[in-house]
């Protein structure tokens, strides 16, 4: 009798790259709730997100998620 191993291996085998992002501005426009950063990793994993800077005070506030996110 021959035993059959009907598990599946693991596919993904390649390393999963992690690191903190490093964000720098694509672009940005005024709007009526203060400035929109558009927002991408520098380290080129893909990740996006949208920033704001308020107009009332400067502060700056993270808008949106992560997006793309390979990492």
């Amino acid at each position: 009798m021959t035993f059959h191993d009907t598990k599946e291996k693991n596919q993904s085998t390649a390393p999963i790259d992690v690191h903190d992002h490093v964000w720098e501005q694509e672009s940005a426009h005024t709007t009526s709730i203060g400035q929109v950063l558009y927002m991408k990793c520098a380290a080129g994993c893909g990740a996006r997100r949208v920033d704001t800077i308020s107009p009332n005070d400067g502060s700056r506030s993270i808008l949106s998620k992560e997006v793309n996110r390979r990492c």
